[in-house]
């Protein structure tokens, strides 16, 4: 069943035994290249279980703000979340997946997919209330689609844009694949489709509509070889092609578009790079001019791998990205929120989860400029369960100028337990120079191991654990942090 989950400030939650551990990471002055420090904010966070295996992939913000997710769970599903996360209603769908949702201006909820590996591709549209309004089933003969973005044209209809495979041989496997756009009316009828043939396999992921009415698409183009190349297209009005520029970077998983004050476009995409600094699926963020020309590229994540979710314009210049953060290259992952500005320096780094696998898909904004950030989670739920999960981000940040950068410590420090003695529960503060696991053990008096696990710390971050006393019984306990051959201590009291 859906049900409510609070989340603190800029914090990673994990479950274990009695103890509730809560590590919330604080940006420090040392991570960011503008003097300024940008605090945000996470408002709420919402679970989703219909059942054990929950993933939101795309997720809408409708005008009343409303929230429209879609995914798999077993079979595809709508859902609706209040603007303070509540749930409002879930559908499922006769179809595996749904790909793309939108709110249209009328207020109805379309989602597009495809009901299995095959020609098919199935637009679904619902009402507020989660109502059927109309289905409508498209197919070609001897082909496979993907379909990735959905965008509401300037007189209702609707422009479904994604990637069309035709089988050339069934024997040896050979495929081409392209650009597809399907157009369908308010009412779900199929009026236009085009075919954008290209000398390569290209695979477009992610499109926009752009200030002359036409229509941007990033992707990319796959060669013989195994090599891959980040691709975008602009087409015109009339959805002609305007030009393609093809970019000597091999990223290629999860791209984002976006159109900037300029008439230029703001590039997300990971993969992999070449050129210093350039790591295994690191991000990367590029600013293109009206023609494509670039105009600075700058790496969002070099340290980790990070896989890209999404990325939204906003008034003021700068970039909101989401992605999954993952620093132990597997040992776990968080959702990863950052805000670039115009010249591609960053302004803030956020992470959010728990010590098991939370995976962000989709990002979106709502009226009041606050961001909504989707995927699923492993952290909250039970052993071997998957959950969609919601965190809604403020967009309000508290600047404060005027200090040196920080560096981060040379050696591994903890602050003392705040309250203590505490009742119910009690925070304690740490800082690192490494990036990696700490080794967090807490013992009672006799030296009885009460638990022990690893937590996330980033260098330069200061990171606080909520230490939970429900499961503990009154007297003294001591908390130990070990990182890199480095170790520190700190005493706790409870009283009951």
């Amino acid at each position: 069943m859906p049900c409510k989950l609070c989340v603190w400030y800029l914090t990673l939650v994990t479950q274990m035994k009695n103890i509730t551990l809560l590590c919330c990471l604080i940006i420090t002055p040392a991570m960011l290249t503008n003097p300024a420090l940008a605090q945000i904010d996470s408002l709420w966070s919402s679970i989703l279980e219909l059942d054990d295996q929950t993933s939101i992939t795309s997720i809408s913000v409708a005008d009343d703000g409303g929230i429209v997710v879609a995914g798999y769970s077993g079979s595809a599903f709508i859902a609706r979340f209040s603007n303070e996360g509540e749930f409002e209603w879930t559908t499922s769908l006769d179809t595996i997946s749904l790909q793309s949702v939108i709110t249209t201006r009328e207020g109805y909820n379309v989602g597009v997919g495809f009901p299995g590996w095959g020609s098919e591709t199935i637009v679904y549209c619902f009402d507020r209330d989660g109502q059927l309004e109309w289905r409508s089933l498209f197919q070609r003969d001897s082909c496979w689609i993907w379909e990735n973005s959905l965008l509401e044209l300037e007189n209702g209809d609707i422009m479904i844009s994604g990637t069309i495979v035709r089988i050339i041989n069934p024997f040896d496997g050979s495929f081409q694949a392209n650009l597809f756009l399907l157009r369908v009316t308010a009412d779900g009828d199929s009026i236009w489709s085009e075919i954008y043939e290209a000398e390569h396999n290209d695979w477009a992921d992610s499109a926009i509509l752009t200030s002359d009415g036409g229509i941007a698409i990033v992707g990319s183009y796959n060669y013989d070889d195994g090599s891959v190349q980040l691709v975008v297209r602009k087409l015109n009005s009339d959805f002609e092609v305007d030009w393609v520029v093809v970019y000597d970077q091999e990223f290629d998983t999860k791209c984002g578009i976006v159109q900037t004050d300029d008439g230029g476009f703001g590039i997300l995409a990971s993969g992999l790079g070449e050129g210093p600094g350039w790591g295994y699926d690191a991000g990367l963020l590029m600013k293109l001019d009206s023609s494509g020309e670039i105009v600075w590229q700058t790496l969002i994540s070099d340290s980790a791998y990070f896989n890209t979710a999404g990325i939204v314009y906003c008034d003021d210049g700068s970039f909101a990205i989401a992605g999954t953060h993952d620093p132990f290259f597997g040992g776990s992952s968080n959702y990863y929120f950052v805000k670039m500005d115009a010249s591609g320096r960053k302004l803030s780094e956020s992470i959010f989860g728990g010590v098991n696998h939370d995976v962000c898909y989709a990002i979106a904004q709502t009226g009041e400029g606050d961001f909504i950030l989707a995927g699923n989670s492993k952290s909250f739920v039970e052993e071997s369960t998957l959950a969609g999960w919601l965190l809604k981000l403020s967009n309000r940040r508290n600047f404060v100028g005027g200090r040196p950068p920080i560096s981060p410590p040379s050696s591994f420090s903890l602050s003392p337990a705040f309250p203590s003695p505490f009742n119910s529960s009690t925070f304690v503060s740490f800082q690192t120079p490494f990036t990696g696991r700490a080794k967090a053990t807490l013992v009672d008096v006799n030296g009885r191991e009460m638990w022990a696990d690893w937590v996330p710390a980033i260098a330069g971050m200061e990171s606080q654990i909520a230490i939970d006393g429900a499961g503990l019984s009154a007297g003294t306990y001591w908390l130990r942090f070990e990182q890199n051959g480095q170790a520190a201590t700190t005493r706790l009291v409870l009283v009951k």
